[in-house]
This record gives C-alpha cells, structure tokens and sequence, in this order.
C-alpha cells in the first residue's frame, strides 16, 4: 500500500476485485489453491449442466419418438428418435459415476 493513496481506495478496489474475480482471472491470489479450486468447480459445474441437458433433451425425444410411434405414418422416424432419446436419457443418468475423479 502506497502513502499517497488513502486506505479507503485501497481496501475499496480490494473489494471490487474480490467481487469482479479480477484477482483470479489474473492469477493474483493469495494462495494459489484458490484459483486451482475455482477451476474444479467451474468444471464440475460444465459436467453437470451437460447432463442435467442430456437428460432433458433424452427425456424429450424419447417421448417425441413414442409419440411419433403411435401413428403408422412416422413410425420409421419415430423408432430411431426414441432410442437415440433413451441413449442420450440413460448417458445424462449413469455416465456421471464414471466422470468422477
């Protein structure tokens, strides 16, 4: 800390950069486990919301193909729908065990 500068501008931008994340983009941290800890949640969080997707995306076009299944008419693209949905449902379900470190 300067002289010249007065400690509120000081402790002032201190915050602002705790609330902006501009000490972690930068990599100036305190400890470096803070900007290595931010990165395993921002990944774990990318897994996740990638199969909270998969899982509705799944679930919808497992019932569009039954839906499509019903009638004669879209039967042959009904059944290729329904079992990619049901792929896609039980990867969003079962494929995050095997994602854990």
């Amino acid at each position: 800390m300067r002289m010249s500068q007065p400690v509120h501008a000081t402790v002032a931008q201190q915050f602002f950069n705790a609330l902006s994340g501009a000490e972690i983009m930068s990599g100036k941290t305190p400890s470096g486990t803070q900007a290595h800890s931010d990165h395993k949640i921002r990944d774990a969080g990318k897994r996740f919301g990638k199969h909270v997707l998969a899982i509705v995306a799944g679930f919808i076009m497992t019932i569009a193909g039954l839906g499509m299944g019903v009638t004669i008419v879209l039967l042959p693209l009904g059944i290729p729908v329904g079992l990619v949905g049901v792929l896609l449902l039980s990867w969003g379900l079962f494929e995050w065990s095997k994602t854990r470190p």
